[in-house]
């Protein structure tokens, strides 16, 4: 934002001394505008994000806090999809899914053939006379019609069961190929981190031949702004790969079953 002032700045003073026209200046203004509105974006975005950790912590998160980035580099799993398939908590959750359908339908199914309940009871009244009684004995149940009730519940413990494995299934297929694809991710962020911190080096080196210029005489003030300008730009990227890919490592970590 600085940057795009300065260079709006220099038009304007251009422009009344004749040497630009008017719509250089406000083509520089309008940039500037667009540099402040993505400086508020920025910082909105950043009091978000601290107010979401906050609430995560449970402690509020002072003003001028600085946070150290080496606490959030995760270090790198090996990556076993055998592993991935027998860990993954969301097929853990449809395996348990399915055995329940199966137990379900496994009681349904019975309940054709009836049932023997053994029974026993025991009762005592103490009245004008006095007495008590026992009982002890077996129950024979035998369903002969029900208007097809336990037929219907059968058919639909079927249905269940089966859409419980397709679910499973449907989800082995999801998890393979979200894993593959984060591997292949993965792959290409270390090159894209190699290729930004070429970048960023490159960046430095430039913004320091500038600044050693720029104390000669040899260089303006709008050139020193724009190499960093560049470094800053050079550095956001390779904060934003090394996210990608830490945010790559903790979603294989999770579908493999580490949470901690």
């Amino acid at each position: 934002m600085q940057a795009k002032e300065e260079l709006y700045n220099q038009a304007k003073a251009l422009a009344e001394q004749g040497l630009k026209t008017r719509a250089d200046a406000t083509r520089f203004l309008s940039s500037t505008a667009v540099a402040k509105d993505n400086l508020s974006i920025a910082d909105s975005s950043f009091i978000k994000a601290k107010t979401v950790l906050s609430l995560y912590i449970d402690e509020p998160i002072p003003k001028g806090v600085k946070f150290e980035d080496d606490t959030i580099k995760p270090d790198t799993h090996p990556a076993n999809e055998e592993t991935m398939l027998q860990d993954s908590p969301a097929l853990q959750s449809l395996q348990k899914n399915i055995e329940r359908s199966k137990l379900l339908h496994k009681v349904t199914k019975a309940s054709h053939s009836g049932s023997i309940d053994a029974i026993a009871s025991y009762a005592y009244q103490d009245t004008l006379n006095a007495y008590d009684s026992s009982l002890v004995g077996v129950m024979l149940n035998i369903p002969f019609y029900n208007g097809g009730r336990l037929f219907a519940q059968e058919e639909q413990a079927i249905i269940d069961r089966e859409s419980a494995k397709n679910e499973y299934e449907a989800k082995v297929l999801a998890l393979k190929e979200e894993f593959e694809s984060l591997l292949i991710d993965l792959k290409s962020y270390g090159q894209t981190i190699k290729a930004k911190s070429s970048q960023l080096e490159a960046a430095r080196q430039t913004k320091d031949v500038v600044n050693g210029r720029y104390k000669e005489g040899l260089s303006t003030y709008i050139e020193v702004l724009d190499a960093t300008a560049l470094m800053l730009d050079a550095q956001l990227g390779l904060l934003q790969a090394n996210y990608n890919r830490n945010s790559t490592i903790h979603r294989l970590d999770y579908l493999q079953g580490n949470t901690e």
